[in-house]
């Protein structure tokens, strides 16, 4: 039982948490696409000898994207992740005939054109252990070669193709085994530097789209900006926990919107009047007093707070200014709502999906309801009856006005406050 009562809550879209992965998923498989294809056709055009840029996807995703659900952006997943294997394959597959190309295009130099000492017109090249040395030497070096570039070029930076591609050249043209040594060694440096400068290029890119995207649910007031910072961020992994941080921020005001409809229904549903503006004031993380309708509670009401720096759900019982206290009627308002509505209240959060767990609770009647200015009530729904004195003129007799508009089946609250206090003796004894 309680006068006041504090719950700490939680509440997860988990429709939304899908929705946003997927998105930020798509974002980067757009990303990795547009890569691919940047390499395909600069492949394609054999423009190997020029540093390619690392092409930018858009990272929003469509109009259409934004309201789809988890099962329709999964089937949009499926199809990008089918469109990158394909392209993949594309680019390995014009990579492999480059080789391919390349390689029999230098073996059959080698084999046809002499070099070093051997190249002087009617020489014949002596046919010795010690040239037989090298030329194994040189095919072994050149099937390593061919071998390591053909699996790794796909992830090598487009413009260390060119270098790669001389290199073989040189390669098959080595006259002696510490040539070939050396130009191997080289040939492996430039592919292992190689994969490594793209594969950081291509994880910033792929970090600034999946940034980009979940920047999209970040706060109205701070999405352009992150956006913007993002974007032109040489490093955007830095920003990773400020995006973070504020995608965050919006999950908790989205959730504490979610948390002050359901609480104003539940409210609505016990039998409490609740203004049009209460649940705008919790969302925004203010207060909003329900006031109770029932005859012992009238002039009372459950002030809510939903702050707006933490997961919690405040309510206290409160007196309008202007209502003059009472103690055993205010226990009395008290203790029905704690046995009563704050019961069923709890339940019908918990059926709209929001767990809860107690933090604070006062027993009734441990402190009193603490007055409240009527700006922070419902409007009343009872209004003063009009009678003939608002309309007659001055000195015309007319019948006394009530003070106030009673149903014709209502109990003074002094006097119900009484029978209901013998009630609850008398359950007692």
């Amino acid at each position: 039982m309680s006068s006041s009562v504090g719950y700490g809550y939680s509440y997860v879209d988990l429709e939304a948490q899908r929705q946003r992965a997927l998105r930020a998923e798509i974002a980067q498989l757009r990303q990795r696409l547009a890569m691919l294809r940047e390499q395909s056709t600069a492949v394609a055009a054999k423009r190997t000898r020029r540093r390619t840029l690392v092409r930018r996807a858009a990272a929003t995703g469509t109009a259409a994207e934004r309201t789809a659900s988890s099962a329709e952006l999964g089937s949009v997943v499926t199809k990008l992740t089918a469109e990158v294997a394909q392209e993949r394959a594309r680019l390995d597959t014009a990579l492999n005939g480059m080789w391919a190309d390349r390689l029999a295009t230098v073996t059959t130099s080698r084999t046809t054109t002499p070099t070093g000492v051997h190249a002087v017109a009617g020489a014949t090249a002596p046919e010795t252990a010690t040239e037989t040395a090298p030329a194994a030497v040189r095919a072994d070096a050149l099937a390593t070669a061919d071998t390591l570039v053909r699996n790794n070029a796909g992830r090598c930076d487009t413009a260390d193709l060119s270098r790669l591609d001389d290199l073989l050249g040189e390669l098959a043209a080595a006259s002696t085994a510490d040539d070939c040594h050396d130009l191997l060694f080289e040939v492996r440096s430039v592919v292992k530097d190689s994969i490594d400068r793209r594969r950081r290029a291509e994880e910033t890119e792929l970090v600034r789209s999946r940034l980009l995207a979940l920047a999209e649910d970040a706060t109205e007031d701070e999405r352009d900006h992150l956006r913007t910072a993002v974007e032109i961020a040489h490093d955007p992994e830095a920003l990773r926990e400020r995006v973070m941080y504020s995608v965050g921020r919006a999950d908790r005001a989205r959730a504490r919107a979610v948390v002050a409809e359901a609480t104003a229904d539940a409210l609505r549903e016990i039998g409490c009047e609740v203004g049009e503006d209460f649940t705008t004031r919790l969302a925004n993380g203010g207060q909003g007093v329900a006031a109770f309708t029932h005859d012992v509670g009238d002039g009372y009401g459950l002030l809510v707070r939903l702050p707006d720096d933490r997961a919690q759900l405040q309510a206290a019982v409160v007196r309008r200014v202007g209502v003059d206290p009472d103690p055993d009627r205010e226990r009395l308002v008290q203790q029905d709502f704690c046995d009563v509505g704050l019961r069923q209240a709890v339940h019908r959060l918990g059926d709209s999906g929001i767990e809860l767990h107690e933090t604070l609770r006062l027993e009734p009647g441990r402190r009193a309801p603490q007055p409240v200015d009527p700006d922070d009530w419902p409007p009343r729904t009872v209004e003063p009856a009009t009678t003939e004195r608002d309309t007659a003129p001055p000195g015309a007799a007319t019948a006394e006005r009530p003070t106030r508009r009673t149903r014709p089946d209502r109990t003074p609250a002094k006097k119900r406050t009484t029978e209901l206090a013998k009630e609850r003796r008398r359950a007692t004894d």
